[in-house]
């Protein structure tokens, strides 16, 4: 199963985020042939996310999950379609174009446990920051993508008392 959420606005500086590449042991192989060489790539092995792809790794399929981070305009009336990175979701496309193609040339894929990721499992608080984490980010820490009007993260820095 092969899911793309989130992958119209591809960046340069973040890359692409593949999730599931732990899910079977022919995904490595595949996405080292099929990857264009100067596309800045980070690796999830997990199968589970905040995304459709859960549903199908539990139900023992081999997932890929494709994604290119959160903006500013995440569920927001402003994501409009002239932000649509055309060029940048023609090279997802067609490196899952190439994926599916060299995977057809195997048999069928074997599918492995992965870690799961924890999602839902721990409890509501109503305390903010206010920012959008960069989900493409493999450092170490959190990486802002962006910061919600109305927040504490969109308020100026406080100056140190004199």
């Amino acid at each position: 199963m092969i899911n793309m959420d989130m992958v119209g606005r591809l960046d340069n500086t973040k890359g692409l985020q593949i999730g599931g590449i732990g899910t079977s042991p022919s995904w490595g192989a595949l996405l080292k042939t099929s990857l264009p060489k100067d596309l800045k790539v980070t690796y999830d092995s997990s199968g589970t996310g905040p995304s459709d792809h859960t549903s199908f790794y539990r139900s023992d399929l081999p997932v890929l999950f494709f994604f290119t981070g959160t903006h500013g305009d995440y569920h927001k009336p402003s994501d409009d379609a002239d932000k649509i990175n055309i060029d940048g979701e023609v090279r997802i496309v067609k490196l899952i174009y190439d994926l599916i193609e060299n995977s057809t040339k195997q048999d069928k894929l074997m599918f492995t446990k992965t870690r799961e990721m924890q999602m839902g499992t721990s409890p509501r608080f109503a305390v903010t920051l206010g920012i959008m984490p960069d989900y493409t980010f493999s450092g170490g820490g959190v990486r802002a993508d962006g910061v919600s009007d109305n927040k504490p993260a969109k308020k100026p820095a406080c100056k140190p008392a004199t």
